[in-house]
């Protein structure tokens, strides 16, 4: 799949997803070994729970904007999320 060879080639770790449209759109187009690998973060609660239904372990910010995103993705690069 070319989704897959994507995120090899360019070693993506983390994967920002703004919708549950989104989130079901990519997971349609992607080997599911891989894609355990990755950390993703979702805006808010609804497409987490798309992810968490595919056996994924999704992050979600408190505040469910781009703002909150972004405390998420610091909190994730200085060790404060596992």
């Amino acid at each position: 799949m070319i989704i897959d060879n994507f995120i090899k080639e360019y070693a993506i770790e983390v994967i920002l997803l703004f919708s549950t449209s989104a989130a079901e759109a990519l997971l349609d187009q992607f080997n599911y070994v891989e894609a355990a690998s990755i950390q993703y973060i979702c805006i808010g609660e609804k497409t987490a729970n798309c992810l968490k239904q595919k056996g994924l372990n999704p992050l979600f910010p408190v505040e469910f904007t781009e703002d909150g995103i972004i405390n998420v993705l610091i909190k994730l690069k200085n060790g404060g999320i596992k």
